[in-house]
């Protein structure tokens, strides 16, 4: 909680220098990278983001952006057996994450058209595991830490994305986040993400120098 409380003093500090500040939200998709066993299967889980971005211009073309994101991010998770009286067993998990991500962009912007790559930082919140089978389900809260069965509190990763400006104010965007570290003390745990999001822009300055036309 310090931490997030210290990137939140960090992120407002720089909105009195920063040249644009916006809103922004959409659907993740995304996985855990976990190496199914025998009788498993894994399947993408569908979440959201949502948060604040502030840019800054550097010359014509190029610009920097960062923030404070909320996503959440996870796995599906389908285990079927038999006993030794071929009954069939069937267990689903639902695995998911709540993270505050910084990202550090930087853009390259070509009339309504951005491209946008760089590292981030994100740090988990909470997470859960959903547990159903035919016979009951659970729910248990996933513990961080660096103990054995438990899951490091960072991640660190690199990102990249496509933006096109719809409007003065409003911009289509789609990316991927790839996590560069594992996660786990025992498995493989490495978070990958696909974003759609809508970004509204609100300009904190008219001296912007992007090279798009409703800049």
């Amino acid at each position: 909680m310090k931490k997030v409380i210290l990137l939140n003093i960090i992120l407002f500090s720089t909105v009195i220098f920063s040249q644009e500040f916006s809103v922004k939200g959409g659907y993740t998709l995304s996985n855990l990278g976990f190496e199914p066993g025998y009788g498993e299967t894994t399947s993408t889980l569908s979440g959201f983001h949502a948060g604040l971005t502030i840019g800054f211009d550097i010359g014509e073309t190029y610009g920097f952006e960062t923030g404070l994101i909320y996503i959440k991010k996870g796995e599906n998770n389908k285990l079927i057996s038999y006993d030794n009286f071929l009954r069939l067993s069937v267990v689903n998990r639902k695995i998911s994450i709540s993270f505050i991500s910084v990202p550090m962009n930087f853009k390259y912007y070509s009339n309504n058209i951005y491209l946008k790559a760089g590292p981030y930082i994100a740090f988990a919140l909470s997470g859960s595991v959903e547990t159903e089978s035919l016979e009951d389900s659970t729910i248990e809260n996933i513990k961080f830490g660096n103990k054995s069965g438990e899951i490091k509190t960072l991640d660190l990763g690199f990102s990249l994305g496509i933006g096109y400006q719809l409007t003065k104010h409003i911009s289509s965007e789609i990316s991927t986040d790839l996590g560069l570290i594992n996660m786990s003390n025992i498995n493989e745990i490495r978070t990958r993400s696909l974003n759609l999001s809508i970004v509204y822009f609100f300009p904190l300055s008219t001296q912007t120098t992007f090279a798009s036309p409703y800049r």
